[in-house]
């Protein structure tokens, strides 16, 4: 078998929402970071959206471009002289961020260019780079906001591959596109299980929590996420209150805020946190919380609990609990089953909103430590068996050279799709 002797080149482009490194979180930025870190034996440049809070932050192992959103308006103004059309901030952003990663990618010339979550930016990207070869990662149900049909759906179809998180995500597109069926690699996230450890329930960090919050051993229930109403947090604060009544010294910990980066208010939040004010310090809000810091929360508790309301595309969030062995209690929505089997490593809820059925589940695993033992070694199980960054890895570096080397040239001991 002949060798690729030069790597694939991968241009990945974030969104024009939030940075890479995930400074200020965000799924998408944490797994194209990860990537990035991670593939050996691809050459890999990110193109991300700059930001304040980076100061200076970079991958290790890539090359990263940043966009400057500010400065690709001057230009993209200057150039219309009349003024830039009146479009929202959202729309603006997107554009100015693709018309800046235009610029990049005509220096860098890749062989493979992956665009992530943004599949409207094709039908400029394809005409502008004849003869590259395209993929679209999708980590959200796209299709559920309307996006429009003509040029996009043209391009859509034009796709060399299109990588989704779950197999709840490939089904949503073969509805809507059953010509992709062929070219539908489902590719979970996949964690570090080296940072993301159980032994990390001993380290100096975790015990911090521990003792900032007062958490009792085989006490703590764990929310992480943003807090918005699709995530059913409500209905979560309602069920603690009631556990709390069974259960001397329950204690529930939210991790996160409304938006990204630093805490921030809104509506909603500002309801969650009346419904649990007459709970006083059982309930405890950090806020944001840096991505650095995330797995020391999940070590710090007994129990993470993922109710939501809507189809979560895949739930990354499980896994990240699952990998420090603390079981899951989560909604049978989206993609969440995909890592979450009932009864081995968690328990699946079938009505989020069934209040007193949430209660009693919380109590059920709380009591039963042995039982919430056997679960979250099982879970550590799963996410090195089927979740590890080594597996993820492996499965994009042959995606990559298949891309770039169709005829059969290929890297040594090529793992199967």
């Amino acid at each position: 078998m002949s060798v690729a002797t030069q790597p694939p080149h991968v241009a990945m482009l974030g969104t024009e929402v939030l940075p890479i490194p995930p400074v200020l979180g965000g799924a998408v930025e944490q797994a194209v970071y990860e990537a990035s870190r991670f593939l050996r034996e691809v050459r890999v440049s990110v193109i991300s959206r700059s930001s304040k809070a980076l100061q200076g932050s970079g991958p290790e192992t890539s090359e990263i471009h940043y966009v400057d959103l500010k400065a690709q308006e001057r230009v993209v103004r200057s150039a219309l002289r009349s003024g830039f059309p009146l479009w929202d901030r959202m729309q603006a952003d997107r554009f100015y961020f693709l018309n800046g990663a235009a610029d990049v990618l005509g220096r860098l010339s890749p062989d493979v260019i992956e665009v992530h979550n943004r599949p409207h930016f094709f039908p400029f990207l394809q005409k502008q780079f004849p003869g590259k070869k395209f993929v679209l990662s999708m980590h959200n149900d796209l299709f559920a906001y309307g996006l429009p049909e003509g040029p996009l759906v043209r391009s859509l179809e034009k796709l060399d591959m299109l990588v989704v998180a779950s197999e709840f995500l490939k089904r949503v597109v073969l509805e809507r596109f059953p010509g992709l069926v062929s070219r539908v690699l489902v590719e979970p996230y996949g964690l570090d299980t080296e940072a993301w450890t159980p032994a990390l329930k001993e380290k100096e960090q975790t015990l911090q929590i521990r003792r900032r919050y007062r958490l009792r051993p085989g006490r703590t229930l764990l929310f992480v996420g943003r807090v918005l109403p699709c995530k059913g947090l409500i209905p979560l604060v309602k069920a603690f209150e009631i556990a709390r009544q069974k259960v001397d010294g329950l204690k529930l910990l939210v991790v996160g805020c409304p938006g990204f980066g630093k805490s921030s208010e809104s509506p909603y939040m500002d309801q969650v946190k009346r419904l649990a004010a007459p709970l006083g310090c059982a309930v405890n809000f950090t806020g944001f919380v840096p991505p650095c810091e995330i797995p020391s929360y999940f070590a710090a508790a007994d129990l993470t609990v993922v109710p939501s309301l809507w189809d979560e595309p895949f739930g990354r969030v499980t896994l990240e609990s699952l990998a420090v062995a603390v079981p899951v209690l989560a909604s049978r929505r989206g993609g969440i089953p995909e890592a979450v089997q009932n009864g081995e490593n968690g328990l699946l809820l079938e009505d989020p909103e069934a209040v007193e059925t949430l209660a009693e589940k919380l109590v059920w695993m709380i009591l039963h430590p042995e039982e919430r033992q056997r679960m979250g070694e099982f879970g550590r199980k799963t996410v090195l068996q089927n979740f590890s960054m080594e597996r993820r890895v492996r499965s994009l570096t042959q995606l990559y050279f298949h891309l770039t080397y169709p005829n059969g040239q290929q890297k040594p001991n090529p793992v199967d799709l």
